[in-house]
């Protein structure tokens, strides 16, 4: 078990993460959410040991702790199977023997426990576990030979899940782990974590994978690196949420009429002890003492009643206002297709990488579609999206498209043209508008003024996509593309683009592996790219129910 209790860490004198206790035991699943910037990457730094808590004590006991990166990039010049003894804390428990080793007449308690180490990572029988976790993945065991820089994107996906599968670790650590796998990758991860007799803490932004896989969730707060524990899963949590969020408005509301009807009292009396101070002297000038002395008890008395209420008010503790939940359900300026026309069509399109063909591509794309582009990784969903939007040029086969087809395309992680110029102006640029325009629609997308001011280099990345999606509603785009749009997005932004997309009226066609988000813009179309081509509807009607996309008719 890994025990925190009451951690802290700062970052010059600002804190990161403050007053933080939880632990981790065998069989806990927990989820680990909270926006960007919260602090996530680095508690997960703090438990594996890479950085120390400023305060507050990590206690490992005698745990084995595994971390999972997002991406290989570290390990590009190491074989694939050097890549995994790393992974998988073999590596290091064999350097940790070697040196106990030289010590061994000295000591040798370090050499017994860097053996018993290596012992529980399962170091000895992992060559004879890695080629069946490997054909699981979809690898040859003949790719652990090359580097790791030299493998696809999809192939060390792939590889860094056979290395979650062979490892042998107490606790592991996971950082966004379905972000790059496909559907078929997502489905042995889960089950894998369901399986274990592990404990995992793990990064997600994926609400079905969480709600597929966590029986406890850890939500860290934007505001002083503090956070909530709640002890049941994802779908448990979201419905105590709602309902805390709704009795949290409720007596929000209701306080502050209170305080409103109590200052109002405490002005007028106020305003009436003032006027009975002047109609006081007044009196006075006109030595009226009888008078005089009735006005002087009851300005008295109004002066003591607005103290009291100005009183009561001080000690009130105020409840906080509930945040504002992101909601994208806006207006697009456009009309919806006409169901019956194609907006694209790809007939026989083949695209010539030098070693490698893609293709043929054959694809009709029609007004009232809302396609899903699913299927391995590594086999042509995004050669299929390139050569949509026309960046490839065809080695064979045709692209049309339409004349009423106006065609936005917005990527995985889109960049503006000048991160130092402020985002307003650059989404100016780019929907070839004045500024005012720009701004009014940016606001229609939730971003206020002076968020908008700020340069488009610091925008966060749910931010980053709400503009875009406001530079096509100003281009009036009817057949909006998009890669992987929520990769890089935390819960409640991905919440927020499936909630402006489900309102958009124009043909949609998306590739993500994100089941939730799918479901959520209103799919009614599954597209499968397999080894550089697109399936039949049958075939693609097959994957999607057998990867949980749509139901199985014959179930019911």
């Amino acid at each position: 078990m890994i025990r925190l209790e009451n951690i802290r860490f700062e970052y010059g004198h600002t804190p990161i993460i403050d007053s933080i206790s939880f632990s981790i035991g065998p069989g806990d699943r927990i989820g680990l959410i909270g926006p960007n910037g919260a602090g996530k990457s680095t508690l997960l730094r703090l438990l594996v040991g890479e950085i120390q808590p400023t305060d507050g004590v990590i206690d490992r006991t005698r745990d084995i702790v595994g971390f999972m990166p997002q991406e290989l990039s570290i390990w590009h010049e190491l074989t694939a199977q050097e890549c995994i003894e790393q992974l998988t804390g073999v590596a290091q428990a064999y350097r940790d023997l070697d040196a106990a080793t030289e010590n061994m007449a000295e000591d040798d308690t370090v050499y017994n426990e860097a053996l018993e180490r290596l012992e529980s990572l399962g170091a000895y029988s992992q060559e004879e576990r890695l080629p069946r976790a490997l054909r699981e993945v979809g690898l040859a065991p003949n790719l652990l030979e090359r580097k790791v820089g030299e493998l696809s994107g999809g192939q060390q996906t792939k590889l860094a899940l056979a290395a979650v599968l062979v490892a042998q670790y107490d606790v592991f650590l996971l950082d966004e782990p379905t972000n790059n796998l496909d559907l078929a990758g997502i489905d042995i991860l889960e089950k894998f974590i369901r399986d274990s007799k592990a404990g995992f803490l793990i990064i997600s932004h994926d609400r079905r994978f969480l709600k597929d896989t966590m029986n406890k969730m850890v939500i860290l707060k934007a505001q002083a690196g503090g956070m909530d524990f709640f002890g049941g899963g994802f779908a448990d949590w979201r419905l105590h949420e709602e309902r805390g969020r709704a009795a949290q408005e409720r007596a929000y509301a209701v306080q502050q009429n209170q305080l409103d009807a109590l200052e109002t009292a405490r002005a007028s009396a106020m305003s009436q002890s003032v006027r009975t101070d002047r109609g006081e002297k007044a009196q006075r000038d006109n030595d009226k003492l009888a008078t005089n002395k009735k006005n002087e008890n009851a300005g008295t008395t109004l002066a003591r009643k607005s103290k009291a209420i100005q009183t009561r008010l001080d000690r009130i503790e105020e409840i906080e206002r509930p945040d504002e939940v992101m909601d994208l359900k806006v207006l697009f300026p456009i009309t919806k297709n006409r169901p019956g026309g194609d907006m694209a069509t790809l007939e026989g399109a083949v695209i010539d990488y030098g070693r490698r063909e893609m293709g043929p591509y054959d694809l009709r794309i029609g007004g009232d579609d809302r396609i899903a582009v699913v299927g391995p990784n590594g086999e042509g969903k995004s050669t299929l999206v390139h050569i949509l939007i026309g960046e490839l040029e065809l080695k064979k086969g045709s692209r049309e498209v339409a004349e009423s087809t106006r065609i936005g395309f917005i990527a995985q992680q889109p960049e503006f043209a000048d991160p130092e110029d402020t985002l307003v102006d650059n989404v100016a640029r780019l929907a070839k508008v004045d500024q005012t325009k720009a701004s009014t629609e940016l606001a229609r997308f939730g971003i206020p003024r002076e968020a908008q001011l700020v340069k488009a280099a610091r925008v966060s990345p749910g931010q980053r996509g709400k503009a875009f999606l406001a530079v096509h509603a100003l281009r009036a785009t009817n057949l909006l593309i998009l890669d992987e749009p929520t990769n890089h997005l935390e819960v409640a932004a991905s919440e927020a683009l499936g909630k402006a997309l489900a309102t958009y009226p124009g043909t949609l066609l998306v590739v993500s592996h994100d089941r939730e988000f799918l479901r959520e813009i209103n799919i009614n179309r599954y597209v499968v790219v397999e080894n550089g081509r697109v399936l039949d509807e049958k075939a693609s009607r097959k994957y999607a129910i057998q990867h949980h996309l749509i139901e199985d008719p014959e179930k019911n």
